[in-house]
């Protein structure tokens, strides 16, 4: 029997990448939910948890920004609000989101990482932010409309983990918040 193999050849077949997954997604957020775990038992976020809203504005395709507000809550039921400004930038090639952070207005935005993929559901730091001593690295994921950004905080006094779930539905689920 002679077997004769064909290569396949896939011309207008256009697969979605992960990246232009996220970056959908990003567009749609409304809500946040936030957990933390720090190696300071004594801290306010040792185990603490927040839950807050997301307003999403657009610079034409490639930048997308978060408007965050919501309330950090403390295993003893402490509260602190909390607000931030992210912003996501799609790069040119269609395979990296930078993010920073514009605590210090639009002109001077802090550059925190820029994610590339890592595995077919995952994008990654490319390299950790550096801040002081402390090394922070980050993963983005998805989970059924959610996407997670999940940091690793390392350095001489921490070993931290802060979980984000972005909400696309306007409240997180089981939670509700005034702000």
């Amino acid at each position: 029997m002679l077997k004769v193999e064909t290569p396949i050849i896939l011309t207008s077949y256009n697969l979605k990448s992960f990246t232009a997954i996220i970056w959908g997604l990003l567009d749609q957020v409304q809500s946040l939910a936030l957990s933390a775990f720090t190696k300071d038992r004594g801290s306010f976020f040792h185990n603490a948890a927040a839950v807050g809203r997301v307003e999403v504005s657009r610079t034409g395709s490639r930048v997308i920004t978060f408007h965050e507000t919501g309330l950090w809550t403390s295993p003893d039921r402490q509260t602190i609000d909390f607000r931030n400004i992210y912003q996501w930038r799609l790069s040119d090639r269609d395979d990296t989101i930078r993010l920073t952070h514009l605590r210090y207005g639009t002109d001077n935005p802090v550059h925190l990482v820029d994610f590339t993929p890592l595995r077919p559901d995952t994008l990654q730091s490319v390299q950790p932010h550096i801040c002081g001593s402390d090394q922070y690295s980050a993963e983005l994921g998805t989970d059924g409309g959610g996407i997670l950004l999940s940091w690793r905080i390392r350095g001489p006094s921490k070993n931290d983990v802060l979980n984000c779930r972005y909400s696309t539905e306007k409240k997180t689920p089981g939670h509700t918040y005034e702000n």
